[in-house]
């Protein structure tokens, strides 16, 4: 979770660490409940009477049904100082992701003499190993372009000097 913009600000100074967020996101769809997410304190003294400026916070999500989950900002909570202050939505907003979870494909069959179609199967893998590979794909086309386009100005060039 990222925020754009500050959050409100403090009538004091909140010295370097004096500050820890969390949230909580509110599952919709395939799955319920909610999931706090966390971040750093802050790294630096925020001013009084500054807008406080909440640094990323995350977790871990593992899809437990096959379907479409939403994820919704819900409570925002701010410890300082001692204090616990939340942040409750009020305009109701509409999910910040969507998120489509699908069956990679069906367990094989088991039993004595029928097959077991429960629908059974593995979720897919995503996280940091999918990104390294579109990085990497990325990469490549960048450097290939990069060489084609240095192959075609050296060509143009030199074609323009030998006449």
């Amino acid at each position: 979770m990222s925020w754009q913009k500050g959050v409100s600000s403090s009538p004091v100074e909140l010295g370097k660490g004096a500050m820890n967020p969390s949230a909580t996101i509110a599952l919709g769809g395939a799955d319920s409940g909610t999931r706090t997410v966390t971040g750093p304190a802050n790294d630096a003294p925020i001013p009084p009477n500054t807008p406080i400026k909440i640094s990323d916070l995350s977790a871990t999500y593992t899809p437990e049904k096959i379907g479409t989950v939403t994820f919704t900002a819900d409570v925002l909570t701010i410890k300082a100082l001692g204090t616990t202050t939340t942040c409750t939505p009020v305009n109701a907003p509409g999910p910040s992701l969507t998120l489509e979870v699908t069956a990679a494909g069906k367990a094989p069959a088991t039993g004595g003499g029928g097959t077991d179609d429960s629908g059974g199967g593995t979720l897919p893998s995503t996280g940091p190993q999918d990104s390294a590979v579109a990085l990497a794909t990325l990469g490549g086309t960048v450097l290939l372009a990069g060489v084609a386009g240095t192959l075609w100005l050296t060509r143009r060039t030199g074609g323009a000097r030998g006449e």
